[in-house]
């Protein structure tokens, strides 16, 4: 069993967004992982939490103090100060992760867990769910910082930080084949 740590917004969104963070908390629960996420019971993080727990997977839920009263009643409940602290935390019980789209916390997340893998603070699997082309600006701005070399050399590719994905199960079975032993 993997602890898969899924980033995704708190926002109220469209339909195509919440069907998809159902169907990766179900791909989680049928796989028999774990979720570890950032504990809203709003928007695609209670979609994602919900579907996980509703077919029996155990839930993490990483929870500013602040923010307690939106939490979904997970199996374990980490109380942290801080947005800072959440990430770390969540970086120490995540086996690999899973990003949704979501706002500018969601941006937040992705970005630093992809620059601590870059610099080699950790080598967890990360996959990014490019959901109704929701990130191709971001990955356009990727690849040309990779281009102009800001993401390593010119020579040297850094295209194994993470992965692309439209769907959920694509997605889980990439960090299930990535996932260290």
């Amino acid at each position: 069993m993997a602890r898969i740590c899924v980033f995704t917004g708190a926002s109220d969104v469209d339909d195509i967004y919440k069907k998809t963070a159902r169907k990766l908390g179900q791909e989680i629960a049928k796989r028999k992982h774990q979720l570890v996420y950032g504990g809203s019971n709003l928007g695609l993080m209670g979609k994602v939490s919900t579907s996980a727990r509703n077919l029996g997977a155990k839930v993490t839920e990483i929870i500013p103090s602040m923010w307690i009263n939106l939490i979904q009643k997970g199996d374990e409940i980490v109380k942290v100060k801080d947005l800072r602290e959440r990430k770390e935390k969540m970086l120490k019980y995540s086996d690999g992760f899973i990003t949704l789209p979501g706002g500018i916390g969601t941006l937040d997340e992705f970005l630093e867990i992809m620059v601590e893998k870059q610099i080699g603070f950790h080598s967890k699997p990360m996959a990014l769910l490019n959901i109704n082309d929701f990130y191709s600006p971001l990955l356009k701005q990727l690849s040309l910082l990779e281009k102009e070399g800001f993401l390593g050399s010119k020579t040297k590719s850094s295209n194994n930080l993470y992965e692309i994905f439209t769907n959920p199960s694509k997605a889980m079975d990439y960090i299930e084949e990535n996932l260290k032993s």
